[in-house]
């Protein structure tokens, strides 16, 4: 039996240069250059017959210590969730279908390994799904009753999707001052009025234990016809999404609708380079976006088409050839020390003409020498820049506002910041585009913005807000009265319960009576005028609301005095806080549901 050792330099001694060990057996020299030690393990193998003890023998009294690196499983990342947690993430959030999990032998073995069993039934994979959305709509559930306890409110946003599948659904998001929650998807059959998506909604609220009239503030939708009448019929606030208006302002601007069978001003002029094969190899062909703003019915501007289409072409040259766009990026690291590609926009979406004005303008001069070089600057006339100069000082603002808008945490107060920024960069420009935008903008704008309630905002955050005279008419704010009738019956309608008449020392407020009630407006005098007419037709109600208003006047009255809110109005303002601007984030939630409401995944598109 061959004798085994340990270590090799048992039987080894390094010379002075370090680059060889002396056999202490046979005295033998050997190479070990950088300490390497493979060529002593076989010396003493194979010329003294001894072998090299295993590791697994050298701690044969201490456990082994795990490997460092292990084999990489789908469910090393989801480290302590259940089966079904587990599940329901690969179907929902990884875009899984129910049969693809069902019959992955690699997912089957990642569970056994955690010790869960996954079953080999699709259906029963679906009822893991079921289960689980139980569970989380359990817990959506308490948190809202805890909302509901602490006197807290939630507003809502509603749309209507379609699906890859030509299925409809209603999607219903939920927005309180710390968070938001997705409700999930309705699935629509056959027609949809304002009557039977209202029920819809009413029906989807109370599974979570909501009631439109007394939980929800106010509802964010977009101003179709059918939401027109939808929040005519709902009790709570109808907000309107306010990107609409700005798009449909730019569209107003810089587009023209189009005649029928009138051509596009671009679909002649690119046509001398279309003998290009890459053009129509490309995905985003300019046919095609010709086609789809030809179905739209909208083109450009005849002042601004022709600067524009130059843009285009000269971005297809360098974007669509590899040889002539390595001789632009060339001449931009000179300039900008990094690449910039040129990008191309779609002829649908105003916001991808920006950024092709944007990315253009900024590599202007590189552009323009190296067309110089290929024999083709008579593409670009001077006169574009101009133009091009004017349009990006329009569209820019405009996307930043439509951006800060989109913000999860926008509200309907910092809105009003966003309009200020939006007004005042138009208003410099001083050009005949920028005022023809500002104007088209304020015009829609004032179809969806509720005026009174934005002035309870802005009067709850900031009591001065009355005595500052605003410049523009588009910020002014309602009187008073009118300010303090809306409070009066949102505090009725959300908090009947917990509203409570609490009684302001008449000498607090004797001076803010006073002082607010010398000078009184038309539309102060109007409300009177209703009042007074209401109090002698209408049957006393055991509600009492005349005291109910007389009440929630002190406490105002308070407010003003001490600028410091009372805890109804308290109450009142984080209830309005909640209330977004505009519907963003049900389009998020489409863009996520398209991940699994496909035709491959059919179980979950019930």
């Amino acid at each position: 039996m061959s004798k085994e050792y340990k270590k090799c330099w048992e039987y080894f001694r390094k010379d002075k240069d370090n680059e060889s060990a002396r056999c202490q057996i046979c005295s033998k020299t050997l190479q070990c250059k950088a300490s390497s030690t493979s060529g002593l393990h076989r010396h003493l193998e194979y010329i003294h017959g001894m072998k090299r003890e295993k590791k697994s023998e050298l701690n044969n009294d201490k456990p082994m210590p795990s490997p460092s690196k292990r084999q990489t499983t789908v469910l090393h990342y989801v480290k302590g969730l259940d089966l079904e947690e587990t599940v329901s993430k690969l179907a929902a959030l990884d875009g899984l279908s129910v049969n693809t999990i069902t019959k992955s032998e690699f997912i089957r073995e990642s569970f056994t390994s955690r010790g869960m069993q996954l079953p080999r039934s699709p259906s029963s994979v679906m009822t893991l799904i079921l289960n689980y959305y139980s569970k989380v709509k359990q817990l959506y559930i308490q948190k809202l009753n805890v909302f509901k306890c602490d006197h807290k409110k939630l507003s809502i946003s509603i749309d209507e999707w379609t699906s890859c599948k030509n299925r409809r659904y209603m999607n219903v998001h939920v927005y309180c001052n710390e968070t938001s929650m997705n409700l999930g998807l309705i699935r629509i059959h056959g027609n949809c009025p304002a009557e039977k998506a209202l029920s819809l909604l009413q029906e989807r609220l109370e599974n979570f234990q909501l009631k439109l009239e007394s939980d929800v503030v106010a509802i964010t939708s977009d101003g179709a016809a059918a939401m027109e009448n939808f929040g005519k019929l709902s009790p709570t606030i109808q907000q309107f999404g306010y990107n609409h208006a700005l798009h449909l302002a730019v569209t107003k601007v810089f587009y023209v609708k189009k005649l029928k069978g009138e051509a596009s001003v671009t679909c002649s002029s690119d046509s001398e380079f279309n003998t290009d094969s890459e053009y129509e190899q490309d995905g985003n062909s300019d046919s095609e976006l010709v086609s789809v703003a030809r179905a739209d019915q909208y083109d450009l501007r005849d002042d601004l088409s022709l600067a524009i289409s130059s843009v285009r072409r000269i971005v297809k040259i360098f974007k669509y050839s590899p040889v002539k766009n390595s001789l632009l990026q060339q001449e931009i690291t000179r300039s900008e020390k990094r690449e910039l590609e040129v990008i191309l926009d779609c002829k649908t979406c105003w916001n991808t003409l920006e950024r092709m004005i944007e990315r253009f303008l900024k590599i202007i001069n590189p552009i323009k020498t190296v067309l110089r070089e290929l024999k083709l600057d008579h593409l670009w006339k001077e006169e574009y820049y101009e133009i091009l100069i004017g349009m990006l000082n329009c569209l820019q603002p405009v996307r930043l506002a439509v951006e800060a808008l989109s913000n999860r945490e926008a509200n309907i107060l910092t809105s009003e910041g966003i309009f200020n920024f939006l007004f005042s960069n138009l208003e410099k420009q001083n050009s005949s585009m920028s005022q023809m935008l500002l104007k088209e903008i304020k015009f829609e704008l004032v179809k969806r913005r509720n005026r009174d309630l934005v002035s309870l905002t802005k009067y709850l955050s900031n009591v001065s807000c009355l005595c500052e005279m605003e410049k523009d008419e588009f910020f002014a704010l309602s009187s008073k009265n009118e300010i303090a009738w809306l409070a009066k019956s949102l505090m009725e309608r959300l908090f009947k319960g917990a509203f409570t008449a609490e009684e302001v020392p008449r000498e607090e407020i004797n001076d803010v009576l006073t002082e607010s009630s010398d000078i009184k407006s038309e539309s102060d005098l109007t409300c009177e005028l209703t009042k007074a007419i209401s109090i002698l037709t209408s049957t006393p109600s055991p509600m009492h609301a005349d005291k109910t208003f007389a009440s929630l006047r002190k406490e105002m009255s308070l407010y003003e005095a001490t600028h410091s809110l009372t805890p109804n109005l308290k109450m009142l303002l984080d209830a309005l806080i909640t209330i977004r601007p505009t519907s963003t984030e049900k389009e998020r939630n489409f863009s996520t549901s398209s991940i699994f409401v496909t035709k491959q995944t059919s179980r979950l598109s019930v």
